[in-house]
């Protein structure tokens, strides 16, 4: 090896040819974690601090300085994760409507869902029950979530209300599909199908808001026989009756 060669490579002699030079990668932690894992922990301080915050206190009585404070996030860090306070709360809005949407396409009955029977003519199957069950729980099992959904998230922006009815199409299609499925749309027009699904879905949105917006709320087991019944009765009586004899 020449010297002009050793002093190219910075006083140090070339690797061998085919060798090579990758080095490992090294990733800095601080208390263990990683950059990553450091901004995952943040951004879930800021959502449990969200949540809390907004479903206790409500939106617009929260400022972005007090979600940093309760999360123990600096403000920089917040709008690393989330554009405005508006992001946020539609993020935790997001998250329950998508799993009472899954919890309501799940099929079977729910065995803690309760019995209706004072729904012999209108009631709806066991197996739809179940769905009911399981979308209510979703919605309410925690009642800050509810808030979210049935009360702080509405008229913040045209772009929140544009997503919260899409979020409610949503729902009203599968609830469409349940009810044809079950026989339930033999009286109706298949033309205003689609409005009548979309007509019990709103019942449905404003029933569990009226069960936020009470100082002494009913049971869950009682919201969801009630609503099961209110399904059946919209659904007039063809719900029973098809599905029962499946």
């Amino acid at each position: 090896m020449d010297q002009t060669e050793v002093q190219a490579n910075g006083g140090a002699p070339s690797p061998p040819s085919g060798a090579s030079t990758h080095r490992r990668r090294v990733v800095r932690t601080r208390n263990g974690l990683t950059p990553e894992q450091r901004r995952r922990q943040r951004r879930q301080a800021l959502i449990e601090a969200g949540l809390d915050l907004f479903g206790t206190k409500g939106y617009n009585s929260t400022s972005v300085e007090e979600i940093c404070r309760t999360a123990y996030v600096s403000t920089r860090n917040f709008y690393e994760e989330f554009e405005n306070r508006e992001a946020l709360l539609w993020n935790l809005v997001y998250q329950t409507m998508a799993e009472a949407y899954d919890a309501l396409r799940r099929t079977g009955p729910d065995e803690s869902a309760p019995g209706c029977p004072a729904s012999a003519v209108y009631g709806s199957s066991p197996e739809l029950r179940g769905r009911i069950s399981r979308m209510v729980h979703a919605f309410v099992d925690d009642p800050r979530r509810a808030r979210l959904v049935f009360v702080e998230c509405r008229g913040m922006s045209l772009l929140q209300e544009y997503r919260r009815r899409a979020a409610q199409q949503a729902f009203a299609q599968l609830l469409g599909e349940i009810l044809e499925e079950r026989g339930a749309y033999i009286a109706v027009n298949e033309s205003a199908r689609g409005m009548f699904s979309l007509a019990i879905v709103g019942a449905v949105d404003l029933v569990l808001s009226d069960w936020v917006l009470q100082p002494e709320r009913p049971t869950t087991d009682e919201l969801i026989a009630s609503l099961s019944e209110v399904i059946g009765w919209m659904g007039s009586g063809a719900i029973t009756r098809a599905g029962d004899r499946r």
